[in-house]
């Protein structure tokens, strides 16, 4: 099993943060059609942080390398995205 972390800088404004949260809801089933659980995902609205956790319990890497070749994640990504200006992804370990 596998847990990813993902961090993004979201925009200052409210409306930018809820325009980039809607489109990534869009995400969710996609990633679960390949196997993946969303297993968390938070915005502090004061700094604009978002973020998420996605868990897999196989191989990570080759889901991944699948989802991110699927139609399905080139539909959503073929819809108008808001801009984010730092992205931070890492394979973290669970503690609790």
């Amino acid at each position: 099993m596998a847990l990813q972390q993902r961090i993004y800088q979201l925009p200052a404004e409210r409306d930018g943060q809820d325009a980039w949260v809607a489109w990534w809801r869009g995400l969710a089933g996609p990633r679960e059609a390949y196997g993946f659980t969303i297993v968390s995902a938070v915005l502090d609205r004061e700094t604009g942080v978002f973020t998420w956790y996605v868990r897999h319990d196989g191989d990570f890497a080759a889901a991944e390398q699948a989802y991110l070749a699927s139609s399905e994640r080139a539909e959503v990504f073929a819809q108008p995205k808001p801009a984010i200006s730092t992205v931070r992804v890492a394979l973290v370990d669970e503690i609790l």
